[in-house]
């Protein structure tokens, strides 16, 4: 087998980069209104700042919707793409909960933070609400959610012992509305092409770090 090369013909590329575009221009694509998401901005960078408000992280390192304890006593909650899914599907319907609604979700078990409830996991699983349970997400529409800037954390050790402005800012990239778009289920894969991501990304523009910048700004 030939090795795989460092560059491909132009063509190629021009061919994805014309399918992304018009993907990001369809009408068919499901999209969300700027002051919804100027909502979700406030939310995220209020959940990020109270300290009493867990930190979504989405690793394979602890059991989807277990509790693990950081070492700044900050809680994390372990989760696949699940709340990702929530988020998107919330915005989209032009939903903006308050910090206090999305307390009152935790407390009633109905965000949810894994597609299923491994048997395994039970005895350390906090939160058993699962997409399944949701009456409305994107998978029953038939849409796959991909993240425009990726959320993969490649960080050694044990989630208490990452560095708390790393999963600050995971956090607000999984979470965020500006961060994800969705695909048909039978094009899933097109999220995960670099050129793709990199044409939603251009419209990204500079929404996503103007978010970290809010969310790690001092204290007025």
């Amino acid at each position: 087998m030939k090795v795989c090369p460092q560059s491909f013909e132009p063509e190629l590329l021009q061919a994805l980069n014309l399918v992304a575009t018009l993907w990001h221009n369809s009408p068919h694509r499901p999209t969300i209104a700027e002051d919804v998401l100027l909502a979700w901005d406030e939310l995220l960078v209020a959940w990020v700042r109270d300290t009493s408000m867990p930190l979504i992280v989405r690793s394979s390192k602890g059991a989807p919707g277990s509790e693990v304890i950081h070492h700044t006593n900050r809680v994390l909650i372990p989760s696949d793409n699940s709340p990702a899914q929530w988020a998107i599907t919330l915005a989209e319907r032009g939903e903006t909960p308050s910090l206090k609604q999305v307390r009152q979700a935790l407390l009633s078990d109905s965000i949810p933070f894994a597609m299923a409830i491994k048997a395994a996991n039970k005895s350390k699983t906090r939160y058993f609400c699962n997409l399944d349970k949701l009456g409305d997400n994107p998978n029953k529409r038939n849409w796959k959610v991909g993240h425009i800037v990726p959320v993969g954390m490649k960080l050694r050790g044990e989630l208490h012992e990452y560095p708390i402005r790393n999963l600050q800012t995971h956090f607000l990239d999984l979470m965020s509305p500006r961060n994800m778009y969705v695909v048909p289920k039978a094009w899933a894969g097109l999220s995960e092409i670099e050129p793709v991501n990199k044409v939603f990304r251009a419209s990204l523009g500079n929404s996503l770090a103007n978010l970290h910048q809010r969310a790690f700004a001092p204290a007025q």
